[in-house]
């Protein structure tokens, strides 16, 4: 009784992929394997497979008696196979059903496990875990987004991106929140996160839009779904511009603090990534919002700030929406001005304020409020000067950055 349980997942093809788990009685291992729990990119009749590669030639079968799902089935877990499972050629239906990859285990607040997991294809998916055995509870039978064998649909769908997803429950704020990276996973393939939040670890997760996470129909236009945190970006604060940013972790640490830790690669033409940490607060409408530059130590004033150290002018970061896949660049990095008076001036105009004795501050730029902070943070540099930021996001799903 107690061990480590370490979940993975291992692929084939873009669809046929399996999530298995392994325990061990020390986090450093070995870890044992126990079992798989979830396959997908099965197929509903015999279809064997032969690849050849420098390790040797294999073959396998993808039809559905060679998963779990038969053994399932025998156990009383779910009566059969599903019809919708599969497409009319009987090959697997990777429209509205998940590629079993990137699974994340966490806990409720009233201290139930769940995994979710998923990618591209049907979406994200979700399943109670037993606690005592590491196995999925299966729903075992279909009621709207859930699944007898999947579990539940929280997010995306109809083949759009949609990867490593991670929920983080914040106490404070109420709100179970839900990332996805959003995007192809290169140099210029627009990796992105986005964000959505429910009342309930299983949904409904809608954005700050109020758009739901899981789509409709196949017309959804995915661009426009889930708060956009950061994208391909650059500023004099930093050494080298960051892109292709994503598939992350979310820490609230036992003294409050909040981090986001991803991996990001550079705009240097290549795949070389590396890890980033940036602490995050909540603004006034509970949505964590990013800190501009990775975190370097330094801590955010909880009285707030000076008008001077507010008000001047700002290298501009508006991160916009866009989702595509392919041949994505830098976003372009813009100037304005926060002026005594309240007032928005340089590449957007509007009026900007902060709540007195806080960190709290709000902009409204071409009729959009954003909520967010200000924070004097180190900057990336060799000299880690200090400088002031803003981080916010809007009513519109649309982040904005500002490095004085």
């Amino acid at each position: 009784k107690g061990a480590y349980m370490l979940y993975y997942s291992t692929s084939s093809t873009y669809i046929r992929s399996a999530i298995g788990f392994g325990v061990s009685k020390s986090v450093k291992g070995p870890y044992e394997y126990i079992d798989t729990i979830i396959y997908s990119g099965f197929t509903n009749q015999s279809n064997p497979i032969t690849t050849t590669s420098s390790l040797g030639t294999k073959t396998i079968n993808t039809w559905y008696q060679h998963t779990n799902i038969p053994e399932l089935i025998d156990q009383g877990k779910f009566s059969g196979t599903r019809s919708s499972w599969f497409s009319g050629n009987g090959a697997y239906n990777n429209t509205l059903f998940p590629n079993a990859i990137d699974p994340t285990l966490t806990y409720d607040s009233s201290g139930k496990l769940w995994m979710s997991y998923g990618s591209w294809s049907g979406g994200i998916f979700i399943l109670q875990i037993n606690p005592e055995t590491g196995q999925p509870i299966y729903p075992g039978s279909d009621s709207g987004d859930t699944d007898r064998y999947f579990g539940k649909r929280i997010a995306g769908g109809y083949g759009k991106t949609g990867e490593a997803p991670f929920i983080e429950y914040d106490k404070e704020a109420g709100y179970y929140y839900l990332y996805v990276t959003y995007g192809g996973l290169a140099n210029e393939g627009g990796y992105h996160l986005r964000l959505y939040r429910s009342t309930t670890i299983n949904g409904t997760y809608t954005d700050a839009a109020g758009n739901q996470a899981v789509y409709a129909s196949a017309s959804v236009n995915q661009s426009t779904r889930g708060v956009k945190l950061f994208g391909n970006y650059t500023l004099s604060g930093i050494p080298l511009g960051y892109k292709s940013g994503g598939h992350n972790s979310a820490l609230i640490d036992t003294d409050g603090a909040r981090y986001l830790i991803y991996h990001t690669r550079f705009n240097n033409g290549t795949e070389y990534h590396e890890v980033r940490a940036h602490q995050q607060f909540l603004n006034a409408d509970k949505w964590p919002v990013t800190a501009v530059y990775e975190f370097l130590g330094s801590s955010i004033s909880t009285t707030g700030y000076s008008t001077s150290d507010m008000t001047g002018t700002y290298q501009f970061v508006k991160i916009g929406m866009d989702a595509s896949i392919n041949g994505v660049g830098i976003l372009p990095t813009q100037s304005v001005t926060l002026n005594t008076n309240g007032t928005i001036s340089g590449a957007v105009t509007g009026t900007w304020s902060n709540t007195a004795g806080t960190y709290y501050c709000t902009m409204v730029i071409n009729g959009v409020t954003y909520k967010g902070v200000f924070f004097k943070q180190k900057n990336e540099l060799s000299s880690h000067n200090e400088v002031m930021t803003f981080s916010l996001i809007g009513s519109n799903n649309q982040a904005i950055w500002g490095s004085k």
